[in-house]
């Protein structure tokens, strides 16, 4: 996973639940209606620090930090 070598050794321990990966996929399980957009959720989702450190080493050239911007505006308009 090119993003794990973005993320600086003095990160927190548990930046592995903050990977743009780990993001995304509890998005879509919110999505889905799997997970509740509870406010432990929707801050966890808000949490882009480590996701804004991966985003140049995408080699897909996703913008994950934005797209989840974009996922919770959708969010907060709906009324989820």
């Amino acid at each position: 996973n090119p993003c794990r070598g973005a993320v600086p050794e003095e990160s927190e321990s548990h930046f592995e639940t903050l990977l743009p990966s780990a993001l995304s996929y509890l998005a879509v399980a919110v999505e889905d209606g799997y997970v509740r957009a509870d406010p432990d959720v929707v801050a966890k989702l808000s949490d882009t620090r480590i996701a804004e450190l991966c985003r140049p080493a995408c080699v897909y050239g996703f913008d994950i930090p934005e797209e989840l911007r974009r996922f919770l505006t959708a969010l907060d308009t709906v009324g989820a």
